[in-house]
């Protein structure tokens, strides 16, 4: 059933069960254009897909993900002021380098998702 459990209708609960999910998920209500990077997250992870699951590219530490999103250039500017070294696009990607400050970013988006989940969800 996948990790969504097979409520996802991009991906027919076929996320984590072997088949990509790179590709599927771009048709997700989740995806709106403008929607903060709180609730893109929220939803990926609602629909059981991690952000590991989102990841398109590789190359040592430097890693890129798809989140499946049309961000607003003030929402891009917004974000890359407050991570080190993640680095949001207009494209909808991020990219990153792993290692210390990587778990460093990894903590602040953890923490604005929780604030989002109590005031909003």
């Amino acid at each position: 059933m996948g990790t969504c459990g097979g409520e996802c209708k991009v991906c027919s609960g076929s996320c984590g069960g072997g088949k990509p999910v790179v590709g599927v998920l771009s048709g997700h209500p989740h995806a709106d254009p403008g929607s903060t990077l709180e609730e893109v997250i929220l939803g990926h992870f609602k629909m059981g897909h991690t952000l590991e699951q989102l990841l398109t590219h590789e190359n040592g530490a430097k890693v890129t993900f798809n989140l499946f999103w049309s961000p607003s250039a003030q929402e891009v500017a917004r974000l890359n002021k407050i991570f080190m070294t993640f680095r949001f696009h207009k494209n909808g990607t991020l990219s990153a380098v792993r290692g210390r400050q990587f778990a460093r970013d990894a903590e602040v988006l953890l923490k604005m998702l929780k604030h989002t989940e109590l005031e909003g969800y």
